[in-house]
């Protein structure tokens, strides 16, 4: 028996190993074991196309959790279905980040700086006693106090104008909102934004990512891979 033939018994062995134990599971059993392999296909994904290197490990737990969650939704299809849950999945994502790596750092910068900051202050009063929503972020955004802190720590020009100026950020942001809002509230999903576009959009198929990007820019990690090709088939 050659090398490869061997190699081949002992696949099929054990194959046939998983299949006698997955007989003998319970129905929740088997769902739960099937809903881990599919958690672990999600973040292997997602740390191969759109967050490589140490990217992955800087997310807070939870938009890790959120993320693999809204990976599975939009790869099985259930998104057709349940829209609201990607675009809630995607939000919590988008809350987590943004709020460790801008909203808490602008925080610590705003009370070291001699006087307040001219609109950002009260932007961030506003959310003191809770987690910033997505209208915070995109008021603080906007706000002009963001603009010094982006460049106090070397975000660059082109960077700056990504995040602030030229709207592609907050429009995101914005319409992720609009889009869980109506989908959770509403059951005429006339107009609502497409799961897989903003989920696309949020990672970067065939584009600039938002959430690697905000990454990149704010916790100076390298470039991602180009990764235009990943889930190409979703619409076959």
């Amino acid at each position: 028996m050659s090398d490869e033939e061997a190699i081949f018994k002992e696949m099929e062995y054990w194959h046939k190993v998983a299949g006698w134990a997955e007989e003998r599971l319970t129905p929740d059993q088997l769902r739960e074991l099937i809903e881990q392999r599919e958690d672990k296909a999600a973040a292997l994904r997602l740390r191969t196309y759109f967050f490589p290197d140490d990217l992955w490990k800087q997310l807070p737990e939870r938009a890790q959790q959120a993320l693999v969650s809204a990976d599975r939704l939009t790869v099985t299809g259930t998104s057709l279905s349940r829209g609201e849950a990607v675009f809630n999945e995607l939000r919590i994502a988008t809350e987590e980040v943004l709020n460790r790596y801008l909203w808490q750092p602008v925080s610590e910068w705003a009370m070291e700086q001699p006087s307040p900051i001219r609109g950002t202050a009260n932007i961030l009063k506003q959310a003191r006693d809770g987690e910033p929503s997505l209208d915070d972020l995109v008021q603080l955004l906007w706000s002009d106090g963001v603009k010094d802190y982006l460049r106090s720590i070397g975000v660059d020009d082109e960077g700056v104008r990504f995040l602030t100026k030229e709207k592609r950020m907050t429009d995101h942001l914005q319409r992720l909102q609009r889009s869980r809002n109506k989908a959770e509230h509403e059951l005429d999903s006339a107009g609502n934004a497409n799961p897989r576009d903003l989920y696309a959009e949020s990672l970067g198929i065939g584009r600039k990512g938002v959430l690697p990007e905000i990454l990149r820019l704010l916790n100076r990690h390298p470039e991602r891979p180009d990764c235009n090709r990943i889930l190409e088939g979703l619409d076959r």
